[in-house]
């Protein structure tokens, strides 16, 4: 730049197309695009204007403390593997330094990911017109294995998920159980982990879960064993409101079974009617609410206890609730 005034001039600039780039220490570079020069020809009142930037630089190392070469940055949250070289907005470079640079201040994650190691994140929290530094340390990541079994049988081919608990940054991995029952997830991120197994049902109201949750810290390997009690019972049956069916009704089953509780949720069919299938045996809470045309709610709870093999039928007739009134004590 010439002059205080932000005037600039290129000589010597050759014909035809090109791009005039603009940086500025404390703003983010601007480009545009020229195209059909002539020779000698001056192209005048390009204008650039530059925003704040703010620097956020960083080094990725291993647990060694050595550098780690290429691997990406992201904003919030990690993309899809297909998506990867698009959305990254830094790269580490052979010394493991990247610099991110953006018009925005304020609090902010950056997800760290690098195929030979476990994912990482960082919360950062960038002023204008400054560079903060971070280090951004890399590892094999946790490890969380057991076996899964349905009674005394084990449990093949179960889907097993892993995900960060709080924190949504986008990762999860997914495995299946082996032939004995056995799982194995590994390279998974330091956080709050929920790992969910599913055993899928003969409909989708029939899926059964269990959770295991805990934190995963470098380099810890967790056991973590499910057991699904058997289950060939089912519960079925109607809800009304008001002597008719309801607009919206949700019924939650609750079953506390020898291998711990088991849970699930459905909505009733437009006719009112309900069903749970492969439900196991033992005591059972099975609540339901529901709404009307008017908005006006209805709510109820059965308890019993289900036998292996029963089919249990449970109606519920639902009155609105009583409307609580509010109001103001006046003394005289």
């Amino acid at each position: 730049v010439q002059d205080p005034g932000g005037r600039f001039r290129l000589e010597d600039v050759p014909p035809g197309d090109g791009r005039v780039a603009v940086r500025a220490v404390g703003f983010k570079e601007d480009n545009q695009r020229v195209s059909d020069i002539e020779p000698g020809e001056t192209v005048r009142d390009m204008v650039f204007r530059l925003d704040v930037a703010v620097g956020i630089r960083g080094r990725v190392e291993n647990t060694s403390g050595a550098a780690v070469a290429g691997a990406m940055v992201f904003r919030e949250r990690l993309p899809s593997e297909t998506m990867r070289e698009r959305a990254a907005v830094a790269r580490s470079d052979s010394t493991g330094r990247f610099l991110y640079e953006t018009n925005e201040a304020g609090l902010m994650n950056l997800i760290v990911w690098h195929v030979g190691y476990a994912p990482a994140a960082v919360s950062v929290v960038p002023e204008y017109g400054t560079q903060t530094e971070y280090t951004v340390v890399l590892g094999d990541g946790a490890t969380v294995q057991g076996k899964v079994w349905v009674g005394r049988e084990a449990a093949p081919g179960l889907m097993v998920r892993f995900e960060p608990q709080f924190d949504d940054f986008g990762y999860h991995e997914v495995t299946q159980t082996q032939l004995d029952g056995s799982y194995r997830l590994a390279g998974l991120p330091s956080c709050d982990a929920t790992v969910t197994v599913t055993m899928e049902g003969a409909t989708p109201d029939a899926m059964r879960e269990k959770h295991w949750s805990g934190f995963l810290d470098e380099g810890q390997t967790v056991m973590a064993d499910f057991q699904f009690a058997p289950a060939n019972s089912a519960v079925r049956g109607k809800v009304t409101f008001q002597g008719k069916a309801p607009a919206r009704a949700t019924l939650s089953l609750l079953v506390f079974t020898s291998s711990g509780e088991e849970g699930r949720r459905t909505d009733v069919n437009r006719d009112g009617t309900y069903r749970f299938d492969d439900v196991p045996a033992g005591p059972v809470s099975l609540t339901v609410d529901a709404e009307d045309d008017a908005g006006r709610l209805g709510f109820d709870e059965e308890r019993f206890r289900l036998e292996e093999g029963e089919i249990k039928e449970v109606d519920f007739e639902l009155n609105v609730l009583p409307v609580v009134g509010t109001g103001r004590l006046r003394s005289d």
